[in-house]
């Protein structure tokens, strides 16, 4: 389980301070597909990276199964991330220089691996992505929708127990976006829990539960839009909302 408490995100621009959210709980359990959305600025990403120990909090502290986070030292939040997490982005965040196969080897040699066990690991995971035959290629070399897909590859290689994603279809054609919404329903089909920033109302069909970051307020959302919790208010979950 992954919980966020009391968690606060503050901006400072020279003496003035910009408070983002604050207060914020989130619980994701075992199993769960969850759909973070909101408008351009809202917080939405900068929440997903505080879940994934990539920010740290201002004040509220993210749960690990169990461990709390905030008084842990550089290294073991690191040695947490790497042993728990993947990470999928939107601009892919692939080495240039690098073929898919070395990309999606990056995450066992930081893990220090064993290579002859990552290697093969690695393979598994770019053949699982539709990508077996494109190993040795580099990004420069691959489409839009092949380089989020070996993204995808490395988080997923070493079978982490939370994969997040960051509006990982935005820069796709319609084609390619559905290939790899497919992809993540496949990865919490096969036990990853996965939170997902998203515009993409296509992905509403793959999330157990949708919440929406507003004036600094995260609730739950229902398919028509409506918070469970409150009386039917007639606004939509649109384009626009996400």
């Amino acid at each position: 389980m992954l919980e966020a408490r009391n968690l606060k995100k503050q901006f400072l621009s020279g003496e003035e301070s910009f408070v983002l959210y604050e207060r914020l709980d989130l619980t994701v359990r075992e199993g769960e597909f969850v759909i973070l959305t909101g408008r351009s600025g809202s917080g939405k990403s900068t929440l997903l990276y505080q879940l994934g120990l990539l920010d740290t909090p201002a004040e509220g502290d993210v749960i690990v199964d169990g461990a709390y986070t905030r008084g842990l030292s550089r290294t073991a939040r690191t040695d947490l991330r790497l042993d728990h997490f993947g990470y999928v982005f939107q601009d892919y965040g692939l080495m240039p220089e690098l073929s898919a196969l070395d990309n999606v080897l990056l995450t066992f040699v930081m893990r220090g691996e064993p290579m002859a066990a990552a290697r093969e690991k690695a393979t598994a995971a770019l053949d699982r992505v539709g990508l077996a035959d494109r190993l040795s290629s580099k990004p420069s070399q691959l489409s839009g929708g092949q380089q989020q897909r070996v993204s995808i590859a490395r988080a997923i290689a070493h079978a982490p127990r939370y994969v997040l994603a960051d509006e990982p279809t935005a820069n796709l054609d319609s084609a390619s976006a559905k290939r790899v919404l497919d992809l993540f329903g496949d990865i919490h089909r096969t036990g990853s829990i996965v939170i997902m920033v998203t515009h993409e109302l296509e992905s509403l069909r793959l999330a157990d539960h949708v919440y929406e970051l507003h004036d600094g307020v995260l609730r739950e959302m229902t398919r028509d839009g409506q918070s469970p919790n409150e009386k039917p208010t007639g606004v939509n979950l649109d384009p626009h909302s996400l």
